[in-house]
């Protein structure tokens, strides 16, 4: 479950963010699918 957001995410060609409404976001964990 958690390789789902990876995988969106490059699918996207996006990043994650590093920070959001000024708080700084943990790493995302797992690995794409892609």
């Amino acid at each position: 479950m958690s390789d789902i957001v990876p995988t969106i995410l490059k699918a996207a060609g996006i990043n994650a963010p590093e920070v959001v409404d000024g708080i700084k976001q943990a790493p995302i964990e797992g690995t794409s699918f892609a």
